[in-house]
């Protein structure tokens, strides 16, 4: 590999850090593709506060790392100091372990409330940027999909999570760069006709030299394959009319809930739930009133309309040989299912169900197990390798990258590369640790955002919810009144003693309490003190001690 010259970088802001900065393999510059927010691990030694050196870094700030090969400098990190962790490294020598996660976490300032149908996801992403993201994010590199996403919804979802059920139900990948721009794409698409997608600056290959031979793993799998997928979503209306209209928007269909009577059975099943506000019951032709079952008096009613149970019920038993025509608005539940014949023809079929209620379309639903399949449908090519090329400062995550290597067997396999760490390798030169992948791979990661977007599926917020906002008001007030101290007699006074005494162990008896103003205020009188006359207001006497 040809030699070059390097430097590393470490900015607070616009104040360079790099001297406080240890360079060993605790210095860590991770980036990840789609799934996780990226971070930057690394420690500072200093002395013990308060001497410890100017800009030092505190939680809150923001931190940028450059990475220079042969004079190309290139931003490989930017984000915000999350997590610092004093401790003793010897003596009064203090270590602080500091993380700063990538411009994720600013990206989850607030929480999405919104919902979308028939846009392109260009549209809808930059719709989410421009309402829910913090100033400085920029979306230059949301790639148009030229298709419209039928319906998605977002309840009360962290903006990264939003994203991520965007680009799960339609297969596409998304990341932040180091400069805040978000790009949003297919990844697996064709370079050649797509300018979000970036092909890698270096090839994986037996001959080049671009990445260290010793460390090529390839790993392919399938134990995760999914190539034909059944999705349950929630409901969606259609409309059952007597005559229904072809031309009609939305479309209108002939009623199946037809029965003839028979002169005993009252109740009748349904195939759907209808909306009550739409549905009709008509008995040869005559209509019915309608009343909910259980909670309507059947004496006022011709017909009970029991919704969970999906029946009707005459409250009177029809004679024989009419007919019973059901109309309204059905509420049909979504199932879809999706197969890939050139997988299953190869590897056997591989089945997978999805479960999400926020799906209201047969055509999201179509989307989202098309779009598992495209993720899941083939084997996984795992390639993992390092490399300290004079390219490594150009490697991203989301960039398009070749395996051709005749020793494993693999011939220009496409890749994407799906995570980077640069690891320390000395105080001025990065190692490239790639992690890239040729299909989707399920992660502990993946199975619980997948939970997190059930459980805020199966949570719908109704449009008649009245949302509560506490504002705390910072208000300042100004208190104006004086208070006076003014001395005045006492309200007590020391009655006379009948006759005085005097103990010669030096106790004496003390005289009755009084209340008035006093001679003896002062204190505790002698019995043979000088008698003075009690206050006329009142006088108590209480007890006499000798």
């Amino acid at each position: 590999m040809p030699a070059y010259t390097s430097s590393i970088q470490v900015l607070n802001g616009t104040h360079d850090i790099t001297s406080m900065c240890e360079f060993d393999s605790t210095f860590n510059v991770q980036a990840v593709l789609t799934k996780e927010k990226g971070q930057f691990c690394w420690n500072i030694k200093v002395p013990a506060a308060p001497t410890l050196p100017a800009n030092f870094p505190v939680i809150g700030d923001t931190i940028y790392v450059n990475y220079t090969i042969n004079e190309n400098t290139v931003l490989i990190f930017g984000g915000t100091l999350v997590t610092s962790e004093p401790i003793v490294s010897g003596g009064v020598v203090l270590l602080y372990q500091m993380t700063a996660m990538d411009w994720g976490y600013a990206l989850d300032a607030q929480v999405v409330k919104a919902s979308y149908a028939n846009e392109d996801p260009h549209d809808i992403v930059v719709s989410l940027m421009e309402t829910f993201g913090p100033a400085g994010f920029t979306t230059n590199h949301v790639q148009v999909g030229n298709f419209q996403v039928s319906t998605i919804q977002f309840n009360y979802q962290q903006l990264s999570k939003a994203l991520q059920a965007l680009a799960t139900q339609i297969g596409w990948d998304w990341y932040i760069d180091p400069n805040k721009d978000l790009h949003f794409y297919f990844a697996e698409g064709n370079a050649a006709t797509s300018s979000e997608i970036i092909e890698a600056p270096i090839v994986i290959d037996d001959t080049t030299g671009d990445i260290e031979w010793p460390t090529l793993d390839v790993q392919i799998d399938i134990t995760n394959m999914k190539n034909a997928v059944y999705v349950v979503g929630g409901t969606y209306q259609k409309d059952f009319v007597l005559d229904p209209n072809p031309n009609a928007t939305p479309p209108q269909y002939s009623p199946i809930d037809v029965y003839k009577t028979d002169g005993v059975t009252l109740a009748y099943p349904l195939s759907y739930s209808y909306d009550e506000s739409s549905l009709t019951i008509t008995l040869n032709g005559v209509g019915q009133s309608i009343g909910t079952a259980q909670v309507t008096d059947p004496s006022t009613v011709d017909v009970l309309y029991d919704d969970s149970g999906r029946f009707i019920q005459f409250t009177t038993t029809p004679s024989a040989g009419q007919t019973i025509v059901v109309q309204g608005e059905a509420n049909v539940p979504i199932l879809a299912y999706v197969t890939d014949q050139d997988s299953i023809s190869t590897y056997g079929i591989r089945e997978d169900a999805i479960n999400d209620t926020k799906i209201l379309s047969v055509q999201q639903a179509q989307e989202r197990a098309q779009a598992d399949i495209d993720m899941f449908g083939d084997p996984v090519y795992t390639v993992k390798f390092n490399t300290i090329s004079p390219f490594t400062n150009q490697l991203s995550i989301g960039q398009q990258i070749t395996l051709n290597s005749a020793k494993f067997g693999v011939s220009n396999k496409l890749l994407i590369i799906k995570q980077i760490n640069f690891v320390a390798r000395t105080p001025t030169q990065l190692e490239a640790q790639v992690q890239c992948l040729g299909s989707g791979s399920v992660t502990y990661n993946d199975i619980m955002l997948q939970l997190l977007q059930q459980s805020l599926g199966s949570e719908s917020t109704p449009a008649s919810t009245v949302l509560q906002t506490l504002i705390p008001i910072d208000e300042e007030i100004e208190i104006t009144d004086a208070v006076t101290i003014t001395g005045a007699s006492r309200p007590y006074v020391w009655g006379p003693v009948a006759a005085p005494l005097q103990y010669s162990e030096g106790g004496a008896t003390y005289g009755s309490f009084g209340y008035g103003s006093a001679a003896y205020a002062s204190g505790l009188p002698y019995a043979d003190d000088a008698a003075t006359t009690a206050s006329t207001e009142l006088v108590w006497g209480f007890f006499t001690w000798s």
